[in-house]
């Protein structure tokens, strides 16, 4: 998910930062960003608060970002 990887440096974190603001490993946040995995909906609200977005913004991102690659 390019989008997330972007999403973090703008924020100026690196991947264990965002992971432990999250609670997950960093090898998370590696899966999360490469698209072999996606964030579960309990990590939404801390992962939304470590963007800084709306948890909602970060689903609809999320979805607009695996229906393209599903095309």
């Amino acid at each position: 998910m390019d989008d997330l990887k972007a999403l973090r440096r703008r924020r100026f974190l690196t991947q264990k930062d965002l992971a432990v603001r999250v609670g997950v490993s960093y090898q998370t946040i590696q899966a999360w960003e490469s698209g072999k995995a996606r964030p579960r909906l309990r990590h939404i609200p801390k992962l939304a608060e470590a963007l800084g977005l709306d948890p909602s913004a970060l689903l609809e991102l999320m979805d607009s970002v695996g229906n393209a690659r599903a095309a």
